[in-house]
């Protein structure tokens, strides 16, 4: 009686063992796991590196004759779009991928950089063709209507849209946004495809704001849906809110490229120059690596424009 009390007792805690380990490798039911949605293409966002505008002819003069301060190339940003540009709150100092880029360029034309914080959404109808600096460098998508008051340089990178989404709400693409309020920067291409995407879907309202973070301080706060922005920096900045995630990418085949006034033509035959030698050295492969861990995923010139 003991031998088969003893048995009894040591089946039972197997089965205790086994049921127990049954609950540990137990699979989620099904529907509950996130799925990812695809990326979605709309015409309408869509800014094809093809749209090309003649810039202004070079004038055949020194280019440091055409800057605005004797010895600098001033660079005008919107010193919050990570990892693009922001302040290190230790030095209080602009950085950035930009940043970087820009002191390389003025190193190579003999320069010293200089970098002047200026909202975005004037860059391109006051900031410039005014020639408060000599050039702006911003994550600047090229796009024929700005070319209307600045030319461009050749582009320098890539990039798409997204859209990001606090988790909690368990939005999975644009079409969830029907009925709800949408954020992105003005004067930017997301707040062009956010108007885009409110017409198509059916969301109440594009709320813009003055920069890409004060954008996402909203969608943290419930105050916005949604936020459409540039999908490099929408990576960074949900780095630091883990509230936030990604929930779809925006096809735009958008490239960026720095702009400068058109009374400064010979100034960009300069900064193109020096822009194809830190392509070609590896320069610009080494600074890509230092703010995104790998290797351009693009070739360089990600573009081609006239020069």
């Amino acid at each position: 009686m003991k031998i088969m009390l003893k048995f009894l007792a040591i089946s039972f805690a197997f089965m205790l063992i086994a049921t127990g380990c049954a609950k540990k490798t137990e699979k989620p039911p099904v529907g509950k796991e996130k799925i990812e949605a695809a990326a979605v293409s709309i015409d309408e966002c869509v800014t094809s590196p093809d749209q090309k505008v003649s810039p202004a002819a070079a004038k055949g003069v020194d280019f440091k004759t055409q800057l605005k301060t004797a010895g600098k190339l001033t660079f005008g940003s919107d010193i919050a779009f990570p990892p693009f540009e922001s302040v290190n709150p230790s030095t209080n100092e602009a950085e950035g991928f930009d940043i970087d880029l820009g002191k390389e360029i003025a190193k190579r034309l003999g320069l010293e950089a200089e970098f002047i914080n200026a909202g975005f959404d004037a860059l391109f109808t006051q900031s410039l063709p005014q020639g408060q600096f000599d050039v702006a460098i911003s994550a600047i998508t090229v796009k024929a209507e700005r070319q209307g008051s600045v030319d461009f340089t050749v582009p320098y990178f890539k990039a798409d849209l997204s859209l990001a989404a606090a988790t909690k709400d368990g939005l999975t693409n644009i079409e969830d946004l029907k009925g709800k309020l949408i954020g992105a920067q003005s004067g930017t291409t997301g707040e062009d495809c956010a108007k885009v995407i409110k017409d198509q879907v059916g969301a109440t309202e594009v709320r813009s704001f003055e920069t890409a973070l004060q954008a996402f301080d909203d969608l943290g706060a419930g105050r916005v849906a949604g936020v459409i922005n540039d999908l490099p920096s929408s990576k960074q900045i949900l780095k630091e809110r883990p509230a936030l995630e990604i929930v779809q990418t925006i096809d735009t085949k958008e490239v960026y490229a720095i702009a400068i006034g058109k009374q400064k033509p010979d100034l960009r035959v300069a900064i193109n120059k020096a822009m194809k030698e830190i392509f070609s050295d590896g320069t610009f492969a080494n600074i890509y690596k230092k703010w995104f861990a790998v290797e351009p995923p693009f070739p360089l010139p990600p573009a081609d424009f006239p020069n």
